[in-house]
């Protein structure tokens, strides 16, 4: 332990004495702040990134209507894409989907609200379970969901 302190305290007093010098794009000024704003002349900036997945994943979701339980549903594709999730509300004040939220938790169910602005400027706070690709888990969720007097709506996340 005293070797580590040793070398350590050899090292910082070379660093001190022996005034061991940064790059200058490294220097710090006497507050601590780094002074190297520099530009390198004929260099432009990059562009700003832009961000659309907030415009785009509203779009990727369908309302699946529903049908007698009576009639087979191939959730996922062949290939093993595809999912769907449960949609337990959509509140205009978000105190009211934290508390179907907190309702759906009390049943041992997670759940997730997702903010979206529509249209005309409104935003909505859809409060979502899943993605699932078993019908069989879906409609176990459902019955357990609606015998609480929740009400839900399979929506299909459309794949791109």
């Amino acid at each position: 332990m005293l070797l580590g302190l040793f070398i350590g305290l050899s090292v910082t007093a070379l660093v001190l004495f022996y005034d061991i010098r940064l790059p200058e794009n490294y220097r710090l000024n006497s507050a601590g702040k780094n002074t190297s704003v520099t530009k390198t002349k004929g260099v432009d900036e990059p562009p700003p990134i832009k961000y659309e997945f907030y415009k785009i994943l509203p779009e990727i979701e369908v309302v699946v209507p529903d049908e007698p339980a009576s009639k087979s549903i191939q959730l996922a594709s062949p290939s093993g894409e595809g999912s769907y999730v449960l949609q337990a509300g959509s509140f205009k004040k978000m105190p009211d989907a934290d508390r179907r939220k907190a309702s759906i938790a009390l049943l041992g169910e997670q759940a997730a609200i997702q903010t979206v602005t529509i249209s005309g400027g409104e935003v909505w706070h859809r409060v979502r379970l899943g993605p699932f690709t078993s019908i069989n888990k879906i409609q176990a969720l459902r019955q357990k969901l609606g015998s609480e007097g929740i009400d839900t709506i399979l929506i299909r996340l459309r794949n791109k």
